[in-house]
């Protein structure tokens, strides 16, 4: 009676294991593709900076110098933000 109540056990305690490596697996899965979107996207804003930045026409002209530091300060502060919260909140639907 014992051995096999063992027995069982060891079957429960291997399922429980199975289980806690393929969720730790999902889990690693998860994070990678997240830091592969933020990774993007932090590159992304910075393109659109760089791009925005070294145009010619910006020197020429207050206005759009003004305009184009508040698109900065809005891209560089809130899009970050929003692009770390996305793939969380993606997680969380599933």
């Amino acid at each position: 009676m014992n051995g096999t109540q063992d027995y069982k056990n060891s079957q429960t305690i291997t399922a429980t294991l199975k289980e806690s490596i393929k969720k730790f697996s999902k889990l690693q899965n998860n994070i990678t593709a997240n830091n592969t979107w933020i990774h993007m996207s932090l590159r992304a804003i910075a393109a659109m900076h760089f791009s925005h930045t070294t145009t010619p026409f910006i020197y020429h002209c207050k206005l759009n110098n003004i305009v184009l530091n508040v698109l900065d300060i809005v891209l560089w502060l809130w899009l970050p933000l929003l692009l770390l919260f996305i793939p969380q909140f993606l997680l969380l639907t599933e």
